[in-house]
């Protein structure tokens, strides 16, 4: 049991690193979803409210992914500088 929980708390990469290649990574899938959305909605027979409502849902989703990637970037930034600060 101690083996794996060892096993497990290691680090492969610093927290700077990691909150790196999330910010990346969800910006790549906004810009995926958000490109694979409207070409969905384009190929559907949709009506004027059911398009309006359709690209305002895939513009809430892109949204949120961007500012979840940007959040888990500062939010490491943050953490890092305040564990530089205390003595």
């Amino acid at each position: 049991m101690n083996t794996l929980k060892l096993f497990f708390s290691r680090r492969l990469c610093g927290d700077l690193s990691a909150a790196k290649f999330a910010q990346v990574a969800c910006y790549i899938v906004a810009l995926g979803v958000f490109v694979l959305s409207v070409f969905k909605l384009t190929t559907l027979q949709l009506t004027e409210t059911e398009l309006f409502f359709g690209v305002l849902l895939v513009l809430a989703v892109f949204s949120s992914m961007i500012c979840g990637g940007t959040l888990v970037r500062i939010e490491a930034e943050l953490t890092k500088r305040n564990e530089t600060r205390s003595p």
